[in-house]
C-alpha cells in the first residue's frame, strides 16, 4: 500500500524515485515541510482539511446568492474560523509564511524614508509590518487587527516592541481606524471581498489618513486579459467559493480607489514571487 501511494505522489512530483527504487522529496515536496522556508504545509492543510468541501456548494450556492463556504458550513469563513481556533491558527499561519516571501521586496518598493507612522491595515501576526519597520528605521508602526494582540509576541521577538502599537479593532467600522498614518497598508485584505466591502474599507482608510499619506496596496494582480495560466486566476476561484471576494486587474482597483477618494500614482508589478504586486495611491 505505502509503494502505491508513494507512486501516486511522484505522478504529480511530489516525491522521485531513483533507479535503486530510493523515494525522496522533489522540490515541491521539499516546499510542504513544516520548516522549508516559505513552507507551504500549513496551506495544504488548510486546504485539505477546511477548504475543499466549500467546493461541494459551488452549485447550489450560486442559486443561492450566498458563498459555496458558507452553504457547506453554516456561516461565512471568516466567522467559521474565529469559532474554530485550530481552523484559525491555521488561516494565520499560512497568511505568516506567504506574507514572508514577499515581505522584504513589498518594503522596498516604495521610498518611505519620510514616513513616521505605518499602519497595517488587518496585519494578522505582523509579519509584513515588521518588514517595513527593517527597511525604513525611522518609522514606527501601528499593527490594527480584530484579534488585537495577533502579532505582539512576534514584534517583540524581533527587537521591535518599542516601535509599535497593537490596536484592535474592525475596519468595517468608520472611526475603528488609527488616525493620523502617513502610510497605510493593505496586503492581500482587499480580494476578499466585494466590491461594495472593499470601498467601505478604503472610505474608512481615507478618513483616517493624512492628507498627505500614502496608501499601498499589496495584491496580485488579475490580467487584462487571460490568455494563459496565471496565478491571479486560481486566487480568484479561491475567494469566489471561500470569501465572495475576487481579485481585480489594475483598472479594476484605480476605479475602487477613485471611488473611495483615492488616485493611483504608481503600479509596481510582479515585484515577488508569486506575481505580487503594490498599488501606490495617495488621497485625491
Amino acid at each position: 500500500m505505502l509503494k502505491r501511494f508513494l507512486n501516486g505522489l511522484v505522478a504529480i512530483e511530489v516525491v522521485a524515485v531513483d533507479e535503486d527504487g530510493q523515494y525522496g522529496l522533489t522540490a515541491i515536496g521539499d516546499g510542504l515541510r513544516e520548516d522549508a522556508p516559505g513552507s507551504l504545509a500549513s496551506f495544504a492543510t488548510l486546504c485539505g482539511e477546511d477548504y475543499y468541501q466549500a467546493w461541494l456548494g459551488l452549485d447550489i450556492a450560486a442559486r443561492d446568492d450566498v458563498t459555496p463556504f458558507e452553504h457547506v458550513f453554516g456561516a461565512p469563513v471568516f466567522d467559521w474560523d474565529a469559532q474554530h481556533p485550530a481552523a484559525g491558527d491555521r488561516f494565520y499561519r499560512r497568511m505568516t509564511t506567504r506574507i514572508m516571501s514577499y515581505a522584504a521586496a513589498t518594503a522596498a518598493a516604495s521610498d518611505l524614508a519620510a514616513a513616521r507612522r505605518i499602519v497595517d491595515v488587518g496585519g494578522g501576526h505582523g509579519v509584513l509590518l515588521e518588514a517595513f519597520l527593517h527597511r525604513w528605521p525611522d518609522a514606527r508602526g501601528v499593527l490594527f487587527d480584530l484579534p488585537a494582540a495577533a502579532g505582539q509576541d512576534r514584534l517583540a521577538a524581533a527587537s521591535l516592541a518599542d516601535r509599535v502599537e497593537v490596536a484592535g479593532g474592525d475596519f468595517f467600522e468608520e472611526t475603528a481606524l488609527p488616525k493620523g498614518g502617513d502610510v497605510y497598508l493593505l496586503s492581500q485584505i482587499l480580494h476578499d471581498w466585494d466590491d461594495a466591502r472593499s470601498t467601505a474599507i478604503l472610505r474608512n482608510i481615507r478618513r483616517a489618513i493624512d492628507a498627505a499619506g500614502r496608501l499601498l496596496i499589496v495584491e496580485v494582480l488579475m490580467p487584462e486579459r487571460v490568455a494563459g495560466p496565471h496565478p491571479a486566476v486560481d486566487l480568484d476561484l479561491l475567494m469566489m467559493v471561500l470569501t465572495g471576494g475576487r481579485e481585480r486587474t489594475a483598472s479594476e482597483y484605480r476605479q475602487l480607489l477613485e471611488e473611495a477618494g483615492f488616485v493611483v500614482e504608481r503600479v509596481h508589478e510582479d515585484i515577488a514571487p508569486g506575481d505580487i504586486s503594490v498599488l501606490e495611491a495617495r488621497p485625491a
